[in-house]
């Protein structure tokens, strides 16, 4: 399309969650009348993995593919007959109905799950007009629905060090194993160390451990999302430490109705001693959900930056440059608890993501290609003012 003309995709808001319908309009601004066959949609969905492995003439590549979502809509025109657009704006609305099986938008080193509307102007005898808008979906994790969630983590683990004979213990309890992103997870150590070595540092590390799965083959691979130490004075004899962090935004455990991609998550506790010897760690897997446990802690109104809370962990300054604009508040489908305030959505940490899948669908488009990120819903709580780094 030329220089002076405009053809854009707006949408309502830029996150959906699977189930609800689609909305926004088409803008097109024409200096000239055009001939045309016909506008049209196509929302797609796509769930890719994609790896190599060795060089040169010995180089594997590795891959899947799944569709979620392959609708088209014709906006204006037929088809078939010629069809004038004239000169000036043109404004079209458009909906579409999403189905309730959708996996979660999710970006990652060896794949993703990404969602898009193209339209397109089909020209004849013409180049087509293209423009294409990537946008979110989400795929309710009720944590409500999920056993394990509720339940409490208690675990522990010990271990002896050479040339001592009496034992570091280390327990770790967390009220409930499912969160949300928004919500501080709050976690007591209990440190019981006879072993006259001492420990200098408490280290809590959340990670994703993400399973690409390809035809033939699987990759497994581990992401640190959040890592920070907390300094433990006189570590000898009993102490109980209290550790928070904020949960940032996160895709939901497990991917459900993904099957080429497998998420957990996995927060490792390491009490880190000094001298040569090895620290005592304990993995723990937490779920993250996105609509909270109701019975453990209801979120609250406010449209407070989830980084202005003091005392908190410095991981939320890694996302808190780049917010996205403001948008239409989205509410999940058929939400069972009234009084549950609407979350705000923010951009996923940055993980690295897929790149090498071949021409890209929108290689002929007017618009710029940028990096997409996708947003999750993210809620505020009455902890993350009042829980401080213990």
């Amino acid at each position: 399309m030329g220089f002076k003309d405009h053809f854009e995709i707006v949408f309502n808001s830029p996150v959906y969650y699977a189930g609800q319908t689609i909305t926004g309009k088409l803008i097109v601004e024409l200096k000239k009348p055009k001939k045309i066959k016909g506008l049209y949609l196509k929302y797609f969905g796509k769930g890719s993995v994609h790896w190599n492995e060795g060089w040169g003439t010995t180089m594997v590549s590795h891959s899947n593919l799944e569709i979620y979502l392959m609708q088209y809509q014709l906006v204006c025109g037929n088809e078939t007959d010629e069809y004038e657009l004239t000169e000036g704006r043109h404004v079209f609305g458009f909906n579409c109905q999403l189905p309730a099986d959708l996996p979660s938008s999710f970006e990652g080193h060896f794949g993703r799950i990404s969602y898009s509307v193209k339209a397109i102007i089909d020209r004849p005898l013409k180049n087509d007009y293209v423009a294409k808008q990537p946008l979110t979906i989400v795929s309710i994790f009720d944590l409500n629905r999920c056993s394990l969630a509720a339940v409490p983590v208690e675990e522990q683990n010990s271990k002896t060090f050479w040339g001592h004979p009496k034992s570091l213990n280390m327990s770790v309890n967390i009220p409930v194993r499912g969160f949300v992103p928004g919500q501080v997870i709050p976690i007591k150590v209990l440190l019981s160390n006879e072993s006259e070595v001492p420990v200098k540092s408490l280290e809590a590390t959340l990670k994703q451990k993400v399973v690409f799965h390809a035809i033939r083959k699987s990759s497994p691979m581990k992401v640190f999302v959040f890592k920070n130490e907390y300094p433990v004075e006189e570590g000898i004899g009993n102490k109980e430490v209290h550790l928070n962090f904020q949960v940032p935004p996160l895709p939901p455990s497990f991917l459900q109705f993904c099957s080429i991609i497998d998420l957990r998550y996995q927060l490792d506790i390491k009490a880190k001693v000094s001298g040569c010897h090895r620290s005592l760690k304990l993995p723990i897997e937490l779920i993250i959900g996105n609509i909270p446990l109701v019975a453990y802690e209801m979120p609250i109104f406010g449209n407070q930056p989830l980084c202005d809370v003091p005392g908190l962990s410095p991981l939320c300054n890694q996302f808190s440059d780049n917010r996205p604009p403001p948008y239409t508040v989205i509410f999940p489908p058929s939400m069972e608890y009234g009084d549950l305030p609407p979350p705000s959505y923010e951009e996923s940490i940055r993980h690295g993501r897929l790149d090498r899948e071949g021409p890209r669908e929108d290689s002929n488009s007017n618009a710029e290609t940028r990096e997409f990120l996708p947003l999750y819903p993210v809620y505020r709580f009455e902890t993350a003012r009042a829980q401080t780094v213990g």
